[in-house]
């Protein structure tokens, strides 16, 4: 397996369905029943790990390091650090899913919902910094 999908919270989320054959990674809350799933953010995580969310209930989910020590007691919480691969600024949830992604070795990115003109600029930048060696479609 060398290709995988990651959704994100763009506009380009729809177009997701056409590559669901792929491994998927969900960026929070924005591909029921993917794979896995990477979330950083104290309401995201309560809601899949304490509260539980339809299509979100049975998969690993990655966090920080910061945010591991926090939610350690679930055992489907993993800790992930980017910093181990990059030296850059706090990344988004999104942003982390690509380093994980990258980390788990897959060579073929396609990345849906990932229209970082939509976003602060400065994503854009962010993701320059960690693109990698991995090839990525936008979609």
């Amino acid at each position: 397996m060398t290709e995988c999908l990651i959704v994100g919270a763009g506009s380009s989320k729809p177009k997701a369905v056409a590559y669901s054959y792929l491994f998927s990674i969900s960026a929070n809350l924005h591909y029921p029943n993917a794979n896995i799933i990477f979330a950083q953010d104290d309401p995201i995580l309560d809601q899949i790990l304490r509260k539980g969310v339809d299509g979100f209930r049975k998969q690993p989910v990655f966090t920080t390091p910061q945010k591991y020590k926090k939610y350690s007691d679930h055992n489907r919480c993993i800790e992930f650090d980017y910093r181990k691969f990059y030296n850059c600024g706090s990344l988004s949830s999104g942003l982390n899913a690509i380093v994980l992604a990258q980390f788990l070795g897959f060579y073929h990115i396609v990345l849906a919902g990932f229209n970082f003109n939509e976003k602060d600029a400065n994503y854009n930048e962010m993701f320059k910094n960690i693109k990698g060696n991995s090839e990525y479609t936008f979609l």
